[in-house]
């Protein structure tokens, strides 16, 4: 699992998207603290839920 900065981020979302999207699970950091996880979401999370 890789970090991402905020600023990282705010630079260039789509790019960082891209990488989530194909596969790899990303934390996002400020200041040094682990703030958010992004990962790849699973078609089984795709359906709506009842």
């Amino acid at each position: 699992m890789s970090t991402v900065r905020l600023q990282e981020l705010q630079q260039d979302p789509d790019a960082l998207l891209d990488r989530v999207e194909a596969g790899e699970c990303q934390v996002a950091v400020r200041g040094g603290r682990p703030v958010a996880e992004l990962r790849p979401v699973t078609s089984a999370r795709l359906s709506p839920r009842p």
